[in-house]
């Protein structure tokens, strides 16, 4: 049956209206509706997915065109967690969009250009811990994190990035830091189009003020996974400066750094407000080479130049994976001058004449000399030894020092969860090693210091070469000095250690030589040392020389003080007090041959360890110089803090003196333990002259 004509219109219009209307809704969307009135409920399904509060204010215009089309947004602004130190997160003024349509129809997104005028973000972590950057609160994290591009390959294309006064601020008070930077894009090298990302600034890292200037490469080169991306910084405090240039292979993924960092400043300690790293303090240092990272660990490689005034070459890591982050480190120097290591115990660097040192190191050495007591009183910062776990060694292959006969150095040291092990610090004499066990316990409050120190096999010629040539005679001094000490206490710094430490130690040396006018001035036998400076000197043997002490919250007592020669038997009694550095000791000269100008008066020692005072009842000019070659000749050790093992050979006579001593240290109240040394290889060194493992 034919169609109605009325069935045939309705159908041909329906059909009409199905072809016709939304070609016009399309062109209506695009040319005629004000999208204006879009963007409160753009806002508002924006905000409930982010579980945040995003609001556009400004104008919303799209211009359309075939392949790319514009779009304008203005006045863009994303709210700020609860607690945050400002109600928005990001600011923007402006932003336009040159969006690729064919592109985006293939289902990529293809931006050829993108300006922002003004952007302001804030990034913080709130005093409780929390992260603005996240948004991990609310069901659209996924969809977020979705976006994040797991390599610069995934990066959103960009062709042409333009920020025009942009601001970036980093907000941790947990960390006392607070950073502002400025974002912009520049104009790259002549004749090419691409524009760098350069971000500059200032602010406060760990409570230290810093400026920062960041250079990167285009965004088109940051998507370009088939060459490097060029990248060069600098970082700068009031006392330090990190200048880094090279590459890095992937820069979303930090992957494949390539870069030449060098850093200098006037302390290694301040390093910690910019890298975390806990470094004893130091003098000025320089040093260039590669920096690196993978899988969570920054390594800076092959590095080499200056620590004061030696040489300084090395590896180490940065292992930031874990609960705390662990360093692992190497340090070699060819050259080393002792002072640059006087932070390891709490000292200063030397800052005298042609010494190495910071203006700053300087004025604390001149107020130092003020300062009545000479022991250190740096303290330990434990907050730095929270901080970190470490592994360290370091070697001087040769060691420049004018106060100690030491020739080289070693030392390896662990930090563990506030426990630090130095296992441990060696000073090499040429044949002998001085070396220090300890360990130090932050985990406790004071913290608490327990060590053992030994003197093995120590030539005693290079003890007194100092002595022998300041009167005017040769070096005849021959022998080894050896011994061991153990000391425990509490304190933030050597000074307070020392001064409430308990223990004991012993010295002793059997065999040997010195000098016949050395052994006469000990004696104050003034006729015969005339006449050996007249008429030349000679090698007098050493029977013995013994010196037991305790320590006893702080005081040094000797148990028995004795040196024995042919000529002279000198002993020792008093005390030395470590709370205020005050010595208070009596040596006693009984000559055993006959001098008709022999002084049997004692020689006393007080002051402090600083400015020691020595007194003998005759005044004269010759007896004052005797005097005090008589303190470097009876006590060298106190100037070492030596604790010294006596190794007895056969028949000595000095053997009940030695026995008594071993027995005193065998007590069980007493922390030293002497040891026996056969006089040819040394207690705790192998042949080779290495450190033996410890059991």
């Amino acid at each position: 049956m034919p169609m109605r004509p009325t069935i045939k219109r309705v159908l041909l219009g329906v059909t009409l209206l199905v072809l016709v209307t939304p070609p016009l809704v399309l062109l209506y969307l695009l040319y005629l509706f004000d999208w204006n009135r879009a963007r409160d409920p753009l806002s508002a399904a924006a905000s409930e997915r982010a579980n945040r509060i995003i609001v556009i204010q400004g104008d919303l215009r799209p211009t359309w065109g075939w392949p790319v089309s514009r779009i304008h947004a203005g006045s863009l602004m994303v709210g700020n967690v609860e607690g945050g130190s400002a109600p928005q997160m990001l600011e923007l003024d402006s932003m336009d969009i040159a969006l690729n349509l064919r592109s985006l129809l293939l289902g990529k997104l293809e931006l050829t250009e993108l300006t922002l005028v003004r952007p302001n973000l804030l990034l913080e972590k709130t005093s409780a811990g929390r992260t603005n950057w996240r948004f991990t609160d609310n069901p659209a994290a996924g969809v977020a994190l979705a976006w994040v591009p797991e390599n610069r390959a995934e990066f959103p294309f960009i062709d042409q990035l333009t920020v025009l006064d942009g601001r970036i601020s980093y907000r941790d008070p947990t960390q006392q830091t607070s950073i502002s930077l400025r974002a912009a894009t520049v104009q790259g090298k002549a004749g090419s189009e691409a524009r760098r990302i350069h971000f500059s600034g200032k602010g406060v890292l760990r409570g230290e003020e810093v400026a920062f200037d960041l250079m990167g490469g285009s965004v088109r080169e940051l998507r370009d996974a088939r060459t490097a991306y060029p990248l060069s910084a600098s970082i700068v405090t009031a006392r330090t400066a990190v200048h880094m240039h090279g590459t890095v292979s992937d820069p979303v993924m930090l992957k494949g750094l390539d870069l030449v960092m060098s850093t200098k400043g006037s302390n290694a300690a301040d390093l910690f407000a910019l890298t975390g790293i806990a470094l004893p303090p130091t003098p000025p240092y320089d040093v260039t080479g590669k920096l690196g990272y993978g899988a969570g660990v920054w390594r800076f490689r092959e590095f080499a130049g200056r620590l004061g005034d030696s040489d300084l070459a090395g590896d180490l890591s940065w292992d930031v994976r874990g609960e705390r982050p662990v360093l692992d480190a190497s340090f070699t120097s060819r050259k080393l001058d002792l002072d640059d290591l006087a932070g390891l115990i709490g000292a200063r660097p030397g800052t005298g004449a042609g010494e190495t040192a910071s203006v700053a190191q300087i004025a604390a050495a001149a107020a130092a000399l003020d300062d009545p007591r000479m022991l250190p009183d740096m303290p330990l910062d434990i907050g730095r030894l929270a901080a970190m776990d470490a592994h360290v060694e370091m070697r001087g292959i040769s060691v420049v020092t004018s106060k100690l006969p030491i020739k080289d150095f070693y030392l390896k040291a662990d930090l563990t969860d506030r426990v630090l092990k130095i296992s441990p610090v060696r000073f090499g004499t040429g044949g002998g090693n001085f070396v220090v066990w300890a360990t130090i316990n932050a985990r406790q409050e004071p913290v608490r210091i327990v060590s053992r120190t030994e003197l093995q096999r120590i030539p005693i010629a290079s003890l007194f070469a100092g002595t022998a040539a300041a009167i005017g005679t040769p070096n005849l001094a021959q022998g080894y000095l050896g011994g061991t000490a153990e000391l425990n206490g509490a304190g933030k710094s050597l000074r307070q250690m020392l001064a409430g430490a308990n223990g004991s130690f012993g010295i002793g040396m059997e065999g040997g030589q010195l000098s016949q006018v050395l052994i006469e001035i000990v004696g104050l036998d003034i006729a015969e040392s005339l006449g050996y400076l007249l008429a030349g000197d000679r090698p007098v043997p050493i029977h013995c020389v013994i010196a037991d002490f305790t320590v006893t919250d702080g005081l040094l007592t000797p148990r028995a003080f004795v040196v024995d020669t042919d000529d002279t038997i000198v002993t020792g009694t008093g005390s030395v007090n470590l709370k205020d550095e005050s010595m208070r000791l009596e040596l006693k000269p009984a000559p055993k041959d006959f001098s008709p100008l022999v002084l049997r008066v004692p020689l006393e020692i007080g002051g402090t360890l600083k400015k020691p005072e020595l007194h003998v009842k005759r005044s004269s000019l010759l007896v004052r110089g005797a005097a005090a070659a008589a303190l470097a000749v009876l006590f060298p050790p106190a100037a070492l803090l030596a604790f010294i093992e006596p190794g007895p050979g056969k028949d000595s006579q000095c053997r009940p003196l030695l026995a008594a001593m071993a027995s005193n240290s065998e007590d069980p109240r007493n922390n030293a333990r002497l040891v026996p040394s056969n006089g040819h290889t040394a207690a705790g060194k192998t042949e080779s002259g290495q450190v033996a493992p410890r059991r």
